[in-house]
């Protein structure tokens, strides 16, 4: 799914829709933002299998209580950034698991919203 023609691709399960994580529409661009929510285990397993979190992002849109973290999330950035820029220098890209092998094609045609669906899902219509 995703919010306009050139937005990020939301992937959610076929099975129950469960949202799974964002990507960028170019799989030059090999990263996925994964929500947490949807994965099995508790925190300390989670953190376990990621790692902790490090950085802390939109928290101004966050529903409870967050603190900001902007150094750390300043880091993150320029982690995440070196690490999509040697993926796409590398050739490293090419196996994604959200994209057609070989291709700049989603495995799944996402279906793009409407203004008007979109305004239904905010509570705005």
């Amino acid at each position: 799914m995703s919010l306009s023609e050139k937005g990020l691709l939301r992937w959610y399960t076929a099975c129950c829709r469960t949202a799974i994580g964002n990507t960028p529409r170019n799989p030059k661009l090999s990263y996925v933002g994964l929500v947490h929510s949807c994965l099995a285990g508790s925190p300390i397993e989670l953190d376990a299998a990621f790692g902790r979190a490090k950085a802390a992002i939109n928290t101004a849109s966050a529903k409870g209580t967050v603190n900001s973290t902007s150094w750390s999330t300043f880091r993150a950035s320029l982690k995440i950034m070196r690490n999509v820029l040697g993926s796409s220098l590398s050739g490293k890209y090419r196996d994604n698991p959200f994209f057609m092998p070989g291709t700049a094609e989603p495995l799944v045609a996402p279906q793009v919203l409407t203004v008007t669906e979109r305004r239904v899902l905010r509570g705005d219509a």
